[in-house]
């Protein structure tokens, strides 16, 4: 679905959400199609509203790359939940949230990662892209 060339989500009209009218305050801070496009779900406070809206995305797919941008995504969360250990004092973000947005972030590893890398070696390739990811942020890139 994208942002509007302002940032903003598509879905919030004259400052509201348009998708539903009674909104988790969450889901004015974060967009939670990154939870959609990550595979994850959260626990706590409105975490039944919030993943029911996680479930509610469907995404479209203008080519292949696209979709396969899409299962790096999934596949680079699924890394961090699984091997904490491979990175430096074992330090990954562990809410699903913060989870989704690395995941993003570094989706691109995912794409052009050898078959048999190994954890440490992905790791390594996640924090330099995470790195290069900050620098053209920096840049205003």
């Amino acid at each position: 679905m994208g942002y509007l060339d302002s940032g903003h989500c598509p879905m919030l009209k004259a400052g509201n959400c348009s998708v539903y009218v009674s909104r988790p305050s969450t889901c004015r801070t974060f967009d939670c199609r990154v939870l959609a496009a990550t595979g994850l779900f959260i626990d706590g406070r409105w975490s039944e509203r919030i993943n029911e809206r996680v479930k509610a995305w469907e995404f479209s797919f203008s080519s292949e790359q696209a979709r396969q941008r899409l299962r790096a995504m999934k596949d680079a969360a699924c890394f961090f939940q699984k091997n904490a250990a491979a990175f430096p004092g074992g330090r990954v973000p562990t809410g699903p949230a913060s989870v989704a947005v690395l995941a993003i972030k570094v989706h691109p590893v995912f794409l052009a990662i050898e078959a048999d890398a190994s954890p440490r070696e992905i790791a390594e390739a996640i924090i330099a892209e995470s790195r290069r990811v900050e620098e053209r942020a920096g840049q205003g890139l």
